[in-house]
């Protein structure tokens, strides 16, 4: 969509949200080690741009946190901290962002960042993949007016206890 697009029918979603007495929205983020924001760290999500080859024309996030501050509603960050894309989707993401670095380092390639059943995931079990999570964290805290950051992975890989050790 469109910048105009998206805040009509974000306007539209926000008083339905209104009218029904909610007072807080959970905005999913970061589902795939992508991001709903322009980050550092994190390439643009292809549910945003169409694809992981295009850049965002716009904020989403901050016209979200915008329009739904303006109507009082508190407003939450929802991030996957571990799940990324496919295969086919990762190479199609620019260089500059370290998930792709470290899906092109064969060194790396099967150690920070794990593919299991077809879809990549980060690997906890190094300090290096930690502090990516963490500074991504903290880029949505410090960069938008939010109420709170809520890390959930129900999506684990596996329960094989060797996914994430060193």
């Amino acid at each position: 969509r469109d910048r105009i697009s998206f805040e009509k029918l974000y306007r539209t979603v926000l008083s339905n949200i209104k009218n029904d007495g909610y007072n807080t929205v959970f905005v999913q983020v970061r589902p795939y080690a992508d991001s709903f924001y322009p980050s550092e760290y994190f390439p643009p999500s292809n549910y945003v741009t169409g694809d992981f080859k295009s850049g965002l024309n716009y904020d989403p996030f901050a016209i979200i946190v915008e329009l739904s501050k303006e109507i009082g509603l508190s407003v939450h960050a929802w991030l996957n901290p571990m799940r990324a894309m496919k295969s086919k989707e990762l190479v199609n993401v620019d260089d500059k962002y370290p998930i792709k670095q470290w899906y092109n380092d064969k060194t790396k390639n099967g150690e920070y960042i794990v593919e299991i059943e077809g879809r990549y995931y980060l690997n906890p079990a190094y300090d290096e993949v930690r502090a990516l999570i963490a500074k991504g964290a903290k880029e949505v805290a410090e960069n938008y007016d939010i109420d709170g950051v809520h890390i959930d992975d129900y999506f684990y890989p596996t329960k094989d206890a060797s996914f994430d050790s060193v």
